[in-house]
């Protein structure tokens, strides 16, 4: 998703806007890493097994109603999904 977020402090939802769009996005869970934030969410779109498709991504705080997403690298997504792992049990 792109890189600009408006949110409300990482709780619950944020709706994030996209070429223009805006997406409502659920917040499945937020954790830190060696001082980096992600955020693990899911938006209502269905992926190919029928399922929401779950996303995430590294985060920094701009303001009190902003965050702005970033991209994770392979490194990073073998820490968010042992992270998910343990989360979600």
């Amino acid at each position: 998703y792109g890189n600009i977020i408006i949110g409300d402090n990482m709780n619950g939802s944020f709706i994030a806007t996209l070429n223009g769009d805006n997406i409502k996005c659920d917040i499945l869970h937020t954790f830190k890493h060696n001082n980096d934030n992600f955020v693990i969410f899911n938006t209502d779109k269905i992926g190919k097994d029928g399922f929401l498709e779950v996303f995430a991504n590294k985060y920094i705080i701009v303001n009190s109603s902003q965050v702005k997403l970033l991209p994770i690298n392979e490194k990073e997504w073998e820490i968010v999904d042992l992270e998910w792992e343990k989360y979600s049990g």
